[in-house]
């Protein structure tokens, strides 16, 4: 049986390592000449070409924008109607796969939302839950006999949140809360600012 050995020494291991980096560090011109080269590009001004983008956003699509309208209702102990405020109203970039649903008629308890526009003529409109009525459902009973149980509860206030697609002749909102008979009661109008 051959074995066969075969020893390096450490001067040849390292013979290739020195061969292939002493040509980068020849001499201290090239040192300084890569050292001056690699601040001038760090030092230079990055131009963004603004133009692009101001074209961009005057030519957006309108159906491929998002209306979202945030509210504070508060409920009044004072008197029986609710009060509103507007947080928010802002219209962004987005497409919603489901725009609101119209509603055809009021219903009663419910909040009616209508966009208008300049002539305060109706756009669209919807129906809303009541946001200070929330419905709670919980298990009762036994193993043998467990059934639902629903709970209504009213808040003293909520938040109120709705998006749906934008269209440019939408330049007002009006909110309404119907009574118990289905008659408009709590009214509010908020302008769109674009």
């Amino acid at each position: 049986m051959t074995i066969f050995v075969h020893s390096y020494n450490q001067k040849s291991l390292l013979d290739p390592l020195t061969k292939m980096t002493n040509h980068l560090f020849k001499t201290p011109k090239h040192l300084f000449s890569l050292l001056l080269f690699s601040i001038i590009f760090s030092c230079s001004p990055i131009k963004l070409d603004t133009t692009k983008n101001e074209e961009s956003s005057s030519l957006k699509d309108p159906k491929d924008m998002i209306i979202s309208i945030i509210l504070n209702v508060y409920k009044s102990s004072s008197t029986k109607k609710d009060s509103l405020s507007l947080y928010e109203i802002s219209i962004v970039d987005g497409l919603l796969k489901k725009d609101i649903t119209p509603a055809p008629k009021r219903v009663s308890g419910k909040w009616m939302l209508s966009f208008l526009n300049a002539e305060h003529e109706l756009i669209k409109n919807t129906i809303l839950d009541d946001p200070l009525t929330i419905e709670h459902e919980y298990v009762i009973g036994n193993e043998d006999d467990l059934k639902f149980e629903h709970v209504e509860m009213q808040l003293e206030k909520a938040t109120l949140t709705v998006r749906a697609r934008y269209s440019p002749d939408m330049k007002a909102i009006l909110i309404e809360k119907t009574d118990s008979l289905g008659n408009p009661g709590a009214a509010k109008l908020f302008k769109i600012r674009e």
